[in-house]
This record gives structure tokens, C-alpha cells and sequence, in this order.
């Protein structure tokens, strides 16, 4: 009997490289949790768009299930790993 060899990746490579390339064949959004100011909890919403501003501050934004804007202010690095 042959034995199989099969290459094992370091999770991390994998996720960059299967794991986005999933996540783009199913046409899923990313997910953040964003502070709902008015119901004052933490809700999960997609992010819909990256926003850099001219303070140098980086921020994801998203949209409650009823239609109120969202932002969430994050690290340069953080904003870099989303892909919207």
C-alpha cells in the first residue's frame, strides 16, 4: 500500500489563503460588533464600507437591521485585514 503524503499549511497561511477565497465564493460579508448607541448594547452587523479620515483615524462602518448608521473606530492593522 502507498502512502499519501499531504502537505500541511500553518493555519494562519490557511486561512489567508482558503479561508478568503471561501469567504468570497459564498458571498458572505464580514461580521464586527459595533456599540448601538441608541439601544446602548453591543450588536453584530456586516460592515459595509472602510472609512479612513483626515485625522488619520480608521473606521469600519455598518447598519443596524432597521437602517441606523454604525461606526466603529479601529487600528490601521485591523482596517487593513478587512476586505469589504
Amino acid at each position: 500500500m502507498l502512502a499519501r503524503t499531504r502537505e500541511r499549511c500553518d493555519p494562519r497561511q490557511h486561512m489567508e489563503k482558503c479561508g478568503q477565497r471561501n469567504q468570497k465564493r459564498r458571498g458572505s460579508r464580514v461580521k464586527a460588533s459595533f456599540y448601538d448607541v441608541k439601544t446602548r448594547k453591543k450588536v453584530q452587523a456586516d460592515v459595509t464600507e472602510k472609512v479612513k479620515y483626515d485625522n488619520n483615524r480608521y473606521a469600519l462602518r455598518g447598519k443596524t437591521a432597521d437602517g441606523r448608521n454604525l461606526t466603529k473606530f479601529v487600528k490601521k492593522a485591523d482596517w487593513d485585514n478587512v476586505q469589504v
